[in-house]
């Protein structure tokens, strides 16, 4: 078992969950990342909470999977290791952060991205 939130390279604004059990997997658009609104749109309770997550130029934009279950520990390595693999190299990530809103889905194609 799984959850957690995901930063897809091809879609800069969309916050993904992350939900897995079993046989089930999901990767459901949530909604946008706090970084990507003005801050006079945060509700104004929740805006230490949200300005917590933050981390340098991307926000509170990342990856957070949580694994649960003996399983998931026994597999830790092959976990980590298949999850690794799907990150951008530095390379990738100096062209994500170089690249315009338009240009990042065709350099990094996906079947998980927002449609206007």
């Amino acid at each position: 078992r799984s959850k957690g939130f995901l930063w897809l390279a091809s879609s800069h604004d969309a916050a993904y969950y992350w939900s897995h059990a079993g046989n089930h997997f999901a990767a459901e658009l949530m909604g946008r990342w706090w970084a990507t609104l003005p801050e006079d749109r945060y509700p104004e309770d929740m805006r230490a909470s949200i300005l917590s997550d933050f981390d340098g130029q991307d926000g509170d934009r990342r990856q957070e999977i949580v694994f649960i279950g003996v399983g998931a520990v026994a597999q830790q390595a092959a976990i980590t290791e298949a999850l690794d693999a799907c990150l951008l190299t530095d390379d990738e990530l100096a062209a994500y952060r170089a690249a315009d809103d338009d240009a990042r889905p065709e350099l990094f194609p996906s079947d998980l991205r927002v449609r206007a």
